[in-house]
């Protein structure tokens, strides 16, 4: 997965016998428009613009919908979210949240 598909956030020093670089982000991994899409339309080609949305869909079936494709993500945030025992090495932390400051 690249850098592009990760979300990153900083979460509060809570868990106790972690590092402070593992205590303070959360990196998802399958939260993303992408992943939503490609669950809801598995192998669909499309492009998609922030401001906009589908810009382009090359496939048979009908585009899922804003609304669909929020709620998915909702759900996918919810289960990462309820994952709270990953454990990164300061290498992985550095590769895929590198653009905050690792303290």
């Amino acid at each position: 997965m690249t850098k592009k598909m990760m979300a990153v956030k900083k979460t509060p020093n809570s868990k106790k016998g972690r590092s402070s670089n593992q205590r303070k982000i959360k990196i998802y991994r399958l939260y993303g428009i992408n992943i939503a899409i490609e669950m809801l339309r598995p192998e669909a080609k499309w492009e998609w613009a922030s401001n906009i949305g589908f810009t382009r869909w090359d496939d048979p079936r009908p585009q899922p919908t804003k609304k669909e494709i929020e709620e998915l993500m909702k759900k996918i945030k919810l289960f990462e979210d309820s994952i709270d025992n990953t454990i990164w090495t300061e290498e992985q932390i550095l590769k895929y949240a590198g653009k905050f400051e690792v303290k």
